[in-house]
């Protein structure tokens, strides 16, 4: 046979390999969604008199347009993972507003979904998400003091720690400086097996050097903190500044009692690996051990708390 020298390497195959996790986290969100959150949800809504929410000073908040079977997932799961102690608000465009309540009308007592313009946009783009999280006035209309704010590649893998609230602003850890190298295996025109390719990724490249806490797609803030940081300095940050980098900036400024590393780290991860309460988008950047053992933790407290009696 003669060989006319090896076939191209597929397109951007970490991005390919990036997406086949994207696609597994949500077919696990699926499967806990059909098979135990459903169920659970059914049983909460058919209260005689439902309680609501136990802690009127702590409530969860996602801002979203989306009304997809994975919001509804993200939704129940950081409901049960909240133990009761918590409701949850939807933030949502006025053009998906009917949309997202009709997906949340059987949890009223539990879950809010209200209409907000972002600007002048229709929809929120990361562009709008943004900007609207470095307004003043959005954190200052949010029901509770204390908030933890979520988002559709956000999983609550157990109960958070109460304690993580009594800081003002707690996120995934940035690993600024790591990189992954994977190798790709690669065949020629015969079909025999050629050297791999190795490609890095580098993560966190955008966040300034010295920054640790953290990522804001999964975070603890305090209401009152976001407000002072948004008057004293929202109107320097870039349109284009992402609202987590805009606020871990000024932190050390505007917060005196700052969370600790081992908190931060047991709280969320994302780029580096930890045992924590909760992961945002941490299946892109894992190893698959990790992230399966991830799943399987967040299966059995699913299945732990499904099963405990709903007060």
């Amino acid at each position: 046979m003669t060989t006319t020298g090896p076939s191209p390497l597929p397109q951007s195959p970490t991005h390919q390999l990036e997406a086949y996790r994207i696609a597994i986290f949500k077919a696990h969100c699926s499967v806990v969604l059909g098979t135990h959150l459903e169920p659970w949800a059914r049983a909460l809504a058919s209260q005689r008199q439902p309680s609501g929410p136990q802690d009127p000073h702590l409530r969860a908040v996602i801002v979203d347009d989306r009304p997809t079977p994975l919001l509804r997932m993200t939704v129940l799961n950081t409901l049960l993972m909240g133990r009761q102690r918590w409701g949850v608000t939807l933030y949502t465009a006025p053009a998906s507003l009917e949309r997202s309540r009709a997906l949340f009308a059987d949890l009223a007592a539990w879950v809010s979904v209200v209409g907000l313009r972002a600007g002048e946009a229709d929809h929120f783009d990361w562009l709008a998400y943004n900007r609207l999280l470095k307004t003043a006035a959005f954190w200052a209309q949010l029901p509770a003091p204390k908030l933890l704010l979520f988002q559709t590649d956000t999983l609550l893998i157990e109960p958070p720690d109460p304690a993580v609230f009594a800081y003002g602003y707690v996120g995934s850890p940035w690993a600024k400086g790591r990189h992954v190298s994977q190798a790709f295996p690669r065949y020629g025109a015969d079909l025999e097996p050629l050297p791999p390719v190795w490609l890095t990724r580098r993560f966190c490249n955008t966040v300034p050097e010295g920054m640790s806490n953290g990522n804001g797609g999964l975070s603890v803030r305090d209401r009152q903190l976001m407000v002072r940081i948004c008057q004293a300095e929202a109107a320097a940050s870039p349109p284009e500044e992402p609202e987590d980098i805009f606020f871990a900036r000024h932190l050390a400024r505007h917060d005196p009692t700052p969370p600790p590393p081992t908190v931060v780290e047991r709280f969320s991860c994302e780029t580096a690996y930890h045992a924590s309460a909760g992961a945002h988008a941490a299946w892109r950047y894992l190893t698959a051990a990790e992230v399966a053992e991830m799943y399987e933790r967040h299966l059995k407290q699913v299945l732990a708390l499904t099963c405990a009696p709903i007060s």
